[in-house]
């Protein structure tokens, strides 16, 4: 029905190109095969799966582990709760 409805209105279609592709190129790498893995990243195969992906090596992930929470915690130290109680009431 809506689609029906809505043949007749104009329609255009804008290709702008590679807009942020820079920011979200990398992102993505991971799933191409033959491309390398970010820093601190290795290549395994899944159980089950047939294509590779990239991981972090377990010496990265116990450093992160480490200081898991550290960033919240400055955050909390450094900025407070977002809201402050004036008179009974929140105020962002």
């Amino acid at each position: 029905m809506i689609v029906s409805a809505s043949y007749s209105l104009p329609s255009h279609t804008l290709w702008l190109g590679s807009v942020l592709a820079n920011e979200t190129d990398p992102y993505f790498q991971q799933y191409n095969e033959t491309a390398p893995c970010p820093a601190e990243c290795h290549r395994v195969l899944p159980a089950g799966q047939r294509v590779t992906t990239c991981v972090p090596r377990p010496e990265w992930t116990e450093e992160w582990k480490k200081t898991e929470g550290e960033w919240e915690k400055e955050l909390m130290r450094t900025k407070g709760h977002p809201a402050k109680s004036v008179g009974g009431h929140d105020e962002l």
